[in-house]
């Protein structure tokens, strides 16, 4: 006896498997927008017998790409290299964009210890373009003119560490 069955087809087939380990690794960089110097100097009073004042410059910004074990958040802290000229201090600013951590506010540096600049910076990156990352302000402040004494410029390195929250 012969039997047909029409539209019933029969492929041969095979298959195989492997594994694919997908790992996040852990992310810290951090860099400058331009790390050209900057110079701050005292400016002298427009009426005489008014304090002289010091400069402000916010011109730098702080780029930074991070990824963060889970619940955990990164800081930015800055420390000078060498205390200011007496009778002055040195005020930071450091404002990142919304999602890429919280300003501390303005901070006095200064060569002792490190100052938190940003606080709970989350996995985050802040971009590469000319203004991306987070604008840096430094305010040289004079505190006491009455100690100010003329001087040549002091190179002070700032020194900025994106590190894990305390």
């Amino acid at each position: 006896m012969f039997l047909a069955v029409a539209g019933l087809g029969f492929a041969a087939s095979a298959q195989t498997t492997h594994i694919i380990n997908f790992q996040v690794v852990e992310v810290v960089a951090v860099a400058l927008s331009d790390a050209t110097a900057i110079t701050l100097q005292t400016v002298a009073p427009l009426v005489a017998g008014n304090p002289p004042t010091g400069q402000t410059n916010a011109t730098k910004y702080l780029r930074y790409t991070t990824v963060n074990a889970a619940g955990l958040n990164r800081t930015v802290n800055a420390q000078m290299s060498v205390a200011a000229p007496v009778g002055t201090r040195l005020d930071m600013t450091a404002a990142p964009v919304a999602g890429q951590g919280t300003t501390a506010g303005i901070k006095t540096l200064n060569n002792l210890t490190a100052t938190s600049v940003i606080t709970t910076i989350p996995s985050c990156f802040t971009g590469i373009l000319a203004t991306s990352g987070a604008l840096l302000t430094y305010s040289l402040v004079v505190v006491t003119p009455s100690l100010l004494v003329v001087s040549a410029a002091v190179p002070v390195t700032i020194t900025l560490t994106l590190t894990d929250a305390a």
